[in-house]
């Protein structure tokens, strides 16, 4: 059997549309209805399908359609675990993603400022003269950023573009005292 022409298809359709009804209920203007007698879906869907082909038409498998050159919308974002609440710790303190219990440090820190990755230099503190301009210009290179840090077996050295801490125990940003650090910047990358 070939596929139905134009004008079986058009003969389809208007027979299809020639048992409705349609009328309008005009006693109020401002209370007209339409009134429509509707076949049943299954009736539509069988006289559709007593038309067409069994062989032209062949469902794809679905692997092929997840294959398929198909536009995926940027928008769809996949989920990643963020910390519950941020907190930042010492050299001794367990880090990792932190979501209830006892505080772990974030290890995946990310400014929002400048956004750049936090960097955490282990068992090291910030030399007292380091300033903006140094971090500004020494991000993200460790190697010129390690000129200014000093030792310390208990310490983690933090840093982004904008900004830099260092704590020797779990604490939450919004706790440290420190001129230099706004802890509204700094939030969890997500941990995979």
């Amino acid at each position: 059997m070939d596929l139905p022409t134009a004008f079986e298809i058009d003969s389809i359709l208007k027979d299809l549309d020639g048992p409705r009804k349609m009328s309008f209920n005009s006693s109020k203007p401002e209370s007209r209805t339409f009134v429509s007698a509707q076949r049943d879906d299954q009736e539509l869907i069988d006289d559709l399908m007593a038309h067409l082909d069994d062989e032209s038409f062949i469902p794809p498998k679905r692997y092929e359609l997840l294959n398929s050159s198909m536009h995926v919308s940027s928008d769809l974002k996949v989920s990643i675990p963020k910390c519950a609440q941020l907190y930042l710790g010492g050299s001794l303190d367990s880090c990792g993603l932190f979501i209830g219990g006892k505080p772990k440090s974030c290890d995946r820190l990310r400014c929002i400022g400048c956004d750049f990755k936090v960097l955490i230099f282990p068992k090291f503190k910030w030399a007292s003269d380091v300033d903006y301009l140094f971090f500004r210009n020494s991000m993200p290179e460790a190697i010129k950023l390690k000129t200014k840090l000093k030792s310390s077996s208990d310490s983690n050295a933090y840093c982004c573009q904008c900004q830099w801490t260092c704590t020797n125990k779990i604490v939450s940003p919004n706790d440290l005292d420190c001129v230099t650090f706004n802890h509204q910047k700094w939030a969890c990358g997500g941990h995979d």
